[in-house]
């Protein structure tokens, strides 16, 4: 079974052209001359890895913007897959770090989007004055109807109790009135004291997302002329590591095969995943339903206990 070289279609090993688009395909005699022509060519052996990638090299190898944006490809050439993931392996880096400062860009944006809702709840100035004429209100109409009430008992129990609870009624009344704006006045200052931390906070974030998006921007300006070679859907670290991995170990030998065995693995640990959510719900089912038995053993020894002394 073999790949054809212009769409990737799969095709027999006696097929001379390919069914899918109508490519001739070359026989295994052909490649072998091939393999020996890049050996003489480049004075390496047949799989050695290229260490140095340039523009110049990738154009050298055949490779070029417009095949690897449309379409993946599924190439024999020895000298064409090493230095296509020769270049995947230096791209880890600079793309990881991409992936770090967009992370961190997006936390700054949270943290601000958080601390400027903060500062949406803070009340207004007319607000804590309303309290405070509620509480000024409050007080004395409290100490009316407990005058009143006083009035009734002094009449039951007589002047010198009445006279007690008039001076107790005092003093709860004092100290109403003299907590209450306090305890305003506390929440007002704490409130704008943390404001004033979060306009201080918020222009030093916006600063570092700011210098987080050059940074990010003078990297993406670097490589924006070498990540054209790897396909859109695969342009991550987790998936450049597991093509050069999977290269350097010869389980996969061209880019085609290469993304056949990340979208099986990544399948594969989707389907772990799920099925660790599932184990996870299920040993929450179990301990509810350990403790939903523990508490019917209780209620059962309740009502036994009960029948037996009445």
């Amino acid at each position: 079974m073999a790949f054809c070289e212009k769409c990737g279609a799969k095709i027999s090993d006696n097929a001379v052209f390919c069914p899918g688009c109508g490519n001739k395909i070359e026989k295994k005699e052909e490649v072998a001359a091939q393999s020996v022509a890049v050996e003489t060519t480049t004075g390496h052996k047949s799989g050695f890895r290229l260490r140095e990638v340039s523009a110049e090299s990738m154009a050298q190898a055949g490779i070029n913007e417009t095949v690897f944006a449309n379409r993946v490809e599924s190439v024999d050439d020895l000298k064409l897959n090493d230095c296509l993931f020769t270049l995947y392996k230096k791209l880890i880096s600079p793309v990881s770090k991409i992936e770090h400062l967009t992370i961190a860009i997006q936390n700054n944006e949270c943290e601000i989007a958080a601390k400027k809702a903060y500062e949406g709840e803070t009340p207004s100035g007319s607000e804590y004055l309303s309290r405070f004429f509620i509480s000024l209100f409050v007080a004395p109409v409290v100490t009316i109807f407990a005058a009143l009430i006083l009035g009734v008992i002094g009449l039951i129990f007589g002047a010198e109790l009445t006279s007690s609870f008039c001076w107790l009624l005092y003093w709860l009344s004092l100290i109403l009135l003299t907590i209450v704006p306090l305890k305003i006045k506390y929440r007002k200052i704490s409130r704008t004291t943390m404001s004033r931390y979060n306009n201080h906070d918020i222009p030093i974030l916006e600063n570092e997302i700011k210098d987080y998006e050059n940074q990010r921007n003078k990297i993406v300006l670097a490589i924006k002329d070498y990540i054209c070679y790897c396909p859109p859907a695969y342009r991550h670290s987790s998936a450049l590591s597991y093509f050069v991995d999977s290269y350097t170990n010869t389980r996969v030998n061209n880019l085609q095969e290469a993304v056949r065995a990340f979208d099986e693995h990544k399948r594969s640990q989707d389907v772990l995943n799920a099925m660790k959510c599932i184990y996870s719900v299920l040993e929450d089912i179990r301990a509810e339903q350990i403790r939903t038995n523990e508490q019917l053993a209780s209620l059962q020894a309740s009502v036994w206990a009960a029948n037996f002394i009445f």
